[in-house]
């Protein structure tokens, strides 16, 4: 069966083009038939309906119509996209084949990734949801707030942040942005032990720092260890005895995943998603996202940026889970001025459902403390809070919440207090 011809025969037999676009069919699954099917969109696009029949027929003279009344438009469309990525992949073979000829082993990988990438974007199924027999599904979705208080995804450090977020949830793609050296890693970093503290577990890709040094922070976070005498080996006694204890509380728990560089400085979303798939996280954090490799091969580096977010976001809808990048303020987003427009690389904040900016003024420093603000919220709901920020003792407590109009008093604080991750 000719399924271009099917496809275009099925749609004046309907008189119906928008199950095509249901079913995601562009323009670039059409080989034969690609200039009768950009007519038709023309003519959709600026009439609101089809061109007659016999217009078609006129115009291309090659092209007879089919009788594919019987066939349904999801089989003609996954056959036309199963013959897109087929010949995706194949071209690529073909051109992975002559760069290895040329012993070329690296640009041969590099083209496989750009070529896989493609391929998972055209075979990715789209999802609608019907609000008036979807009923049951929200019923359980709020009774599951109600018993959890509101959260219903993975829970964070701070009450207040969850209040707002009512936690990190599936296909949540979330920021922590902040300028060079503020302390964006330990935040994610306390994140990830939380999260894995109360059941989860998570994965950290990490670009700049060794795998070994993320591990040497979660101890820290874990065991609650002055860092500065952790890194010397200058732990008291009693100190190591509760490293040492830690540790062994560790064992039979739940797994807790950092990968680092792989040898050839590439980490893309291809390689982000295969790790994904064998260690199957709950939810994955990225130190320095800015560094992923962009799969597509943008040339600019703000195209590269982009790309990556837009793939990370997909990814996190189609593997269902929360992934949570670290990213920078550019120089416009000086002391305290970082926001979602100063980002930098650009333009990129439409991509994110929570971007979390991290700010540290002098004074704040001289206290040991951090000021959070949500600066960009999907749900609308903004929020600002400041946290114990003390790598001496380990404690990132809640000291308190405010927002532009009113500075609440802060909320009563017992140093002393076992601290929670």
């Amino acid at each position: 069966m000719d399924f271009e011809a099917a496809l275009i025969s099925k749609v004046f037999y309907e008189a119906d083009i928008t199950k095509v676009f249901d079913e995601r069919v562009k323009p670039e699954l059409f080989v034969s038939y690609r200039n009768v099917w950009d007519f038709m969109l023309e003519t959709y696009s600026r009439h609101g309906g089809l061109p007659p029949k016999e217009v078609i027929e006129q115009k291309y003279p090659h092209f007879e119509f089919v009788d594919a009344r019987d066939v349904p438009f999801s089989f003609l469309s996954e056959e036309m996209k199963k013959r897109h990525v087929h010949n995706i992949l194949t071209e690529a073979m073909k051109e992975q084949a002559e760069k290895l000829k040329g012993k070329e082993p690296f640009s041969a990988l590099e083209t496989m990734r750009d070529a896989l990438m493609k391929a998972d974007l055209e075979a990715r199924p789209s999802f609608d949801l019907n609000f008036v027999e979807d009923v049951k599904e929200r019923l359980e979705r709020y009774d599951e707030a109600s018993r959890s208080y509101g959260v219903t995804g993975i829970p964070t450090p701070w009450g207040c942040l969850d209040e707002v977020t009512q936690g990190f949830h599936p296909e949540d793609l979330i920021m922590i942005a902040g300028r060079g050296g503020v302390g964006k890693s330990w935040a994610e970093f306390m994140f990830a032990v939380h999260n894995w503290s109360n059941g989860f577990i998570p994965l950290i890709f990490s670009r700049e720092m060794a795998v070994w040094q993320v591990a040497r922070r979660l101890d820290a976070l874990h065991a609650k260890l002055p860092y500065r005498n952790f890194k010397s080996g200058m732990l008291s006694s009693a100190e190591l005895d509760r490293w040492e204890n830690a540790i062994e509380e560790m064992k039979g728990g739940n797994p807790f995943w950092i990968t680092g560089d792989d040898g050839d400085g590439h980490l893309g979303v291809t390689a982000i998603t295969a790790k994904i798939h064998r260690y199957r996280p709950h939810v994955v954090y990225i130190d320095g996202a800015y560094l992923i490799q962009d799969d597509r091969g943008g040339k600019q580096q703000w195209e590269r940026f982009s790309n990556v977010c837009q793939d990370l976001k997909r990814l996190a809808q189609r593997e269902r889970i929360p992934i949570v990048v670290t990213h920078q303020f550019n120089t416009a987003g000086k002391g305290m001025d970082g926001s979602e427009d100063t980002l930098k690389y650009g333009d990129v904040q439409m991509w994110f459902d929570l971007i979390i900016g991290c700010y540290q003024s002098e004074e704040l420093k001289g206290n040991k403390e951090m000021l959070f603000k949500i600066v960009k919220h999907r749900e609308g709901e903004k929020l600002q809070w400041v946290s114990e920020w003390d790598l001496d003792k380990m404690k990132f407590e809640l000291k308190k919440t405010e927002d532009d109009e009113d500075v609440p008093d802060p909320v009563p604080y017992d140093d002393e207090a076992p601290i929670k991750y």
